[in-house]
């Protein structure tokens, strides 16, 4: 969802801004989504800025020139991704300052037209210091409501692509979505999309700690949900000593397993038909989760993708189902 607004809108040459509460992954998938397009990205937190970080003017021999950051030489030389993160929290002066870069991608005399624009922040209530943005900066951005509900299947399939342990968060989490984000408490450690990436983290390193990042209750929860899981490593279901659980949430993280195994083992052809013959008889709605995860880990390294195999598999129809998932 989020790198589909982020495609159309640089298709469209138009300033993009994702407002959402804290924690569903904003900035991490828009800095994920220039590196896999191979986009150079420059991240600006406009609340620690001061107008002066955007330029600084200076008497050369009677005429005004302006210092500018490094980032707007290096984004005019080459072009790519200005990201403005935090917006709501950008005070007014510097937010004033933003408001040419956003509309015209000039900042003073140097041009940025090679550059997408993309921002984001938190709603006025969740944003430190923050403040609802002035309707001149509203009309010059393409705006997208981002919520944790909305967000979420997409957000799961993205955890399915990074490894094993964000696979199991993933299953759990499909199963328990009341604990996929809960704002209420911010006081204290509280689950969020991106508190539950930190969580898997520490799993990824066999720390089952997690607690300080996801809260007590939600932690105790996932614990408890794990030492039920039983699942057959990668190289059983690949070889057929073993067979997928009938557990749907077992299914669910195996498809994370079943991808980092065959990351790592180079997205060979052959291991990529292992992984559909796998996959090939689950029910309908997880045979597409399995191949989108496969197909848009695969095209993010760059290898050949086994079409053939997929469709041969009975997971997918035809090419044609093939590229809408890549689109998606």
């Amino acid at each position: 969802m989020i790198e589909q607004h982020l495609t159309n809108a640089r298709n469209a040459d138009a300033a993009l801004y994702f407002e959402g509460p804290p924690g569903i992954g904003k900035t991490a998938r828009i800095e994920a989504w220039a590196e896999t397009n191979n986009l150079l990205c420059h991240t600006i937190i406009g609340s620690t800025l001061d107008p002066t970080d955007l330029g600084v003017p200076l008497n050369s021999d009677g005429k005004l020139e302006w210092v500018l950051p490094y980032w707007a030489h290096e984004l005019a030389e080459k072009g790519g991704v200005l990201f403005l993160d935090e917006l709501t929290s950008v005070p007014p002066a510097v937010l004033a300052a933003m408001q040419r870069i956003i509309l015209e991608k000039r900042l003073h005399h140097k041009n940025l037209k090679d550059t997408f624009i993309v921002a984001a922040g938190n709603p006025a209530e969740y944003a430190t210091s923050g403040a609802e943005l002035p309707p001149a900066v509203i009309g010059r951005l393409h705006i997208v409501q981002l919520t944790p509900q909305g967000l979420l299947d997409d957000w799961l399939l993205w955890m399915l692509q990074k490894g094993a342990a964000h696979a199991k968060v993933a299953a759990f989490l499909k199963s328990r979505q009341d604990l996929a984000c809960d704002t209420r408490n911010m006081s204290k450690p509280f689950p969020s999309f991106r508190s539950w990436d930190r969580a898997a983290n520490f799993l990824k390193n066999n720390v089952t700690d997690i607690a300080g990042s996801v809260g007590s209750g939600a932690a105790t929860e996932f614990l408890a949900w794990a030492k039920t899981l039983d699942l057959p490593t990668p190289e059983e279901l690949f070889s057929g000593a073993k067979k997928l659980p009938s557990r749907l949430d077992s299914m669910f993280a195996a498809i994370g397993s079943c991808v980092a195994f065959a990351s790592g083992h180079n997205f060979s052809i052959e291991i990529q038909q292992g992984y559909h013959k796998v996959f090939g008889n689950t029910p309908a709605d997880l045979r597409i989760i399995s191949a989108e995860a496969l197909l848009k880990a695969v095209r993010s390294t760059g290898k050949p993708l086994d079409i053939p195999g997929l469709i041969a598999s009975g997971i997918v129809s035809n090419a044609d189902e093939v590229q809408k998932l890549l689109a998606q």
